[in-house]
């Protein structure tokens, strides 16, 4: 509730920050952090600061830098007891941002580049399979795909099939979808990772809510418009090379030693995979 509560303040907190600039990404995950500490403000958290944390590791990693959550939000002592979960409230909250801007002041769509679809995909896979779940019936998880756009997003994914699933993402309400893993084009695939072409996923189906925003008139000469989408992920199932992965994001559900085993695997082949991306380290 605390983070769909700031989100609804985004669109504010974004004019307030761009001003008609264009947005980046770590421009989204701040404005978006700012609006969380509003939240807490508003309901007189003690030290609301020290509950957000920007490019926090997912996991330890002995190799290198490891890789890190565009914002992490911990509400584990804010929370009234755990009455709240049966809501979809979690502790631990993991979100990662993705923002599609041009100056605010053009009024048409932002070129779309090929590899973008893969970028989305790789960072699902990350919120998805690197944050550490507990055995038993804790669950203290939330994951999140925050998109911010300066068109509207049913333009922007529109055309290929390999990108279209993206707009289910952008669009209200609870959604299915199954990513078209065989359909990605190359420069899709080399943005997910490097090491993806020899050891391909098979699957990886997702079961999200969305909440949105957007503009509700016509263009004047001057006037941001922001298109913002929060997507809570659900339910998750990966499958790779001798591993596979099923979550369901339910208060009290089950989660066992054999789902850790496979988890881990999963998060190994992740990390490696990421790390053959062509770059120095695998945190963006």
């Amino acid at each position: 509730m605390i983070i769909e509560g700031a989100f609804l303040k985004l669109p504010e907190t974004l004019e307030t920050m761009a001003g008609g600039r264009v947005l980046y990404e770590p421009m989204v995950a701040h404005a978006m952090a700012t609006s969380v500490l509003l939240e807490l403000y508003a309901r007189n958290v003690p030290f609301p600061s020290q509950h957000v944390t920007l490019e926090k590791p997912f996991v330890e990693s002995p190799k290198g830098r490891p890789p890190q959550v565009d914002l992490f939000v911990d509400l584990g002592s804010s929370l009234p007891s755990n009455r709240l979960e049966g809501y979809g409230c979690r502790s631990e909250n993991w979100i990662e941002v993705k923002a599609y801007v041009s100056s605010t002041r053009k009024t048409g769509p932002t070129r779309r580049r090929t590899e973008e679809a893969g970028a989305i995909v790789r960072d699902l896979l990350r919120v998805c399979l690197l944050p550490n779940e507990y055995q038993g019936r804790i669950r203290k998880n939330a994951r999140y795909l925050l998109m911010v756009h300066s068109s509207d997003p049913n333009d922007y994914w529109s055309g290929k099939h390999d990108r279209t699933w993206v707009a289910d993402l952008t669009r209200p309400g609870s959604h299915k979808l199954e990513v078209p893993l065989a359909h990605l084009p190359g420069p899709a695939v080399r943005a997910i990772g490097g090491g993806m072409r020899s050891k391909p996923l098979q699957e990886f189906r997702l079961h999200v809510d969305n909440l949105t925003f957007s503009p509700a008139w016509s263009t004047q000469s001057g006037l941001s418009r922001y298109w913002g989408s929060l997507t809570r992920i659900r339910q998750f199932s990966v499958r790779g090379p001798g591993w596979a992965v099923s979550f369901q994001d339910l208060a009290n559900s089950q989660w066992t030693a054999q789902d850790n085993v496979q988890l881990t695997s999963a998060r190994t082949y992740l990390v490696d995979v990421m790390r053959r991306h062509g770059r120095a380290s695998c945190s963006a």
